[in-house]
């Protein structure tokens, strides 16, 4: 087990985490600081081109959350993706053009309808070759024909995938259709989605966490990175704390942001477990000085996309 050094465990201390509870699982855990990040993003080649910087795929908006695939498609060319595709219910697509002017939209027939339905499955499938990674789930809606348009695409997909949001819904009464991917995937839960996940009260989850994610991961082949404040990621059997993020990342979107993050760093040749540790930190930091620029409770979400691209800016050489 890690996290036992005096200096650590003042860490955790500050971030209110019982240094006892983490220590008390199976996982081995470990605090994310900046050193690790250092480590982990890598500078862009000299002769690099958009195709080989990575190619993100998104499913995501429907209508009243059409700046849900904004944000996740913004925060994904932000971090550092060479070209991405959004796809977009097509009575939506006028508004998608409007708003993601450096990516491309992909419109798929919706019958008026404002949000995706079963029989998009072939035209998401037909660019699955092109893509490095693709997003599922930001402000897709719990509409039933969207939900089972998810479960059946997850089942088929051979690529990594990030699934967030509405993309959980298909999972709430079937936890079993995890172990259906094929590909390596992570979820990015809040603590009410990750509630819905495992039957487990707000409350009850809150009162040890570690223990918790510890029970999960168990019986989970993919990677968890759990938003909170601070936020955790899990992966085998391995865990980490994040060292930064404050409340002020609790506004609408700005999960729509983390996960744009967490999938450029999966295009980029990132592992998984990896992009979601870059995720967590880089949204965290840039919470963080986002906060003190304007205020923990007047930021928003689109308030970090130039600030990830910034945060991003110290690691590069």
């Amino acid at each position: 087990m890690k996290l036992i050094t005096k200096e650590q465990a003042d860490k955790l201390d500050k971030i209110a985490i019982d240094k006892h509870k983490i220590l008390g699982t199976s996982l081995d855990w470990t605090l994310l600081e900046d050193s690790q990040i250092n480590s982990m993003i890598q500078n862009i080649e000299l002769r690099s081109h958009k195709y080989n910087q990575g190619k993100v795929l998104i499913l995501a908006g429907s209508v009243g959350m059409t700046g849900a695939a904004y944000l996740s498609t913004m925060s994904a060319l932000r971090s550092g993706a060479g070209i991405t595709k959004t796809f977009a219910p097509s009575s939506l697509n006028s508004i998608y053009e409007q708003k993601i002017t450096e990516g491309m939209t992909i419109p798929c027939d919706d019958l008026g309808n404002g949000y995706f339905i079963e029989d998009n499955y072939d035209i998401i499938m037909n660019h699955i070759d092109w893509c490095d990674v693709i997003i599922i789930g930001p402000g897709l809606g719990s509409n039933l024909k969207t939900s089972r348009l998810v479960s059946k695409l997850i089942k088929v997909i051979n690529k990594p995938i990030v699934i967030d949001a509405d993309g959980f819904q298909p999972f709430y009464e079937n936890l079993e259709l995890f172990k259906k991917i094929k590909s390596k995937f992570v979820i990015t839960p809040h603590l009410g989605e990750f509630s819905r996940l495992t039957g487990i009260n707000n409350k009850l989850l809150e009162e040890d966490l570690p223990k918790n994610i510890d029970y999960f991961m168990n019986d989970f082949k993919g990677t968890l990175l759990l938003k909170n404040v601070p936020s955790f990621v899990a992966s085998k059997s391995k865990g980490c704390v994040n060292s930064t993020g404050n409340p002020g990342l609790a506004t609408a979107g700005s999960g729509d942001v983390l996960t744009g993050i967490i999938a450029s760093f999966i295009a980029q040749g990132n592992s998984i477990e990896e992009a979601a540790k870059i995720g967590m930190y880089i949204h965290g930091k840039a919470g963080d000085e986002l906060s003190h620029e304007i205020s923990q409770h007047g930021l928003i979400a689109s308030d970090l996309l130039n600030k990830v691209a910034r945060v991003i800016s110290n690691y590069e050489l």
